[in-house]
């Protein structure tokens, strides 16, 4: 995903969703000289996050929120901060007859038990500036979902790019 958003010179606050153990904000501060908030629910993979962004250095760079992402508003005195918001997120969706790991943590981060789709796209509607990027990983069968619930957000302008090693799948 780092390898893939587009960062202007003039973005100053990227918002990663979703941020696990940080290593998209990680990848996206050796790129920009951008104020970086990661937001991650799982407290054991937050606390491998932190230890990381800390060991690397990049704590003045880098802030860890260990919180659902739905609750991001309740940090900041306004909305429409970010210049680019970015989630690697669950990708699967869940009910109960699909196969899930039985690691809970595994679970969570694979599989839309705690957030989906839906709630990335409001958050990063409200989050965004005006002309802002959303950047997000998804399996290509779910690209028609994703741009119908885009446009459901009023979220009308995005990159769509196929990562070299996929573009045989599409």
């Amino acid at each position: 995903l780092a390898n893939f958003v587009t960062l202007r010179k003039s973005d100053k606050k990227i918002l990663d969703l979703c941020t696990g153990n940080a290593p998209v904000a990680m990848f996206l501060a050796m790129k920009s000289k951008a104020s970086i908030v990661g937001v991650e629910l799982q407290k054991e993979i937050y606390d491998l996050g932190k230890k990381s962004v800390i060991e690397n250095g990049m704590d003045k760079q880098i802030t860890l929120i260990n919180d659902d992402i739905r609750n991001i508003s309740k940090y900041y005195e306004t909305d429409r901060k970010y210049d680019v918001v970015t989630c690697n997120p669950p990708y699967f969706k869940f009910n109960d007859t699909k196969m899930v790991n039985e690691n809970k943590i595994k679970s969570i981060a694979r599989h839309e038990i705690m957030c989906n789709l839906d709630n990335i796209l409001e958050i990063s509607k409200k989050m965004l500036r005006t002309g802002g990027v959303v950047a997000l990983v998804y399996p290509v069968s779910r690209l028609i979902e994703i741009i119908y619930k885009m446009k459901e957000n009023n979220i009308l302008s995005f990159n769509f790019r196929v990562p070299s090693a996929l573009r045989d799948e599409v």
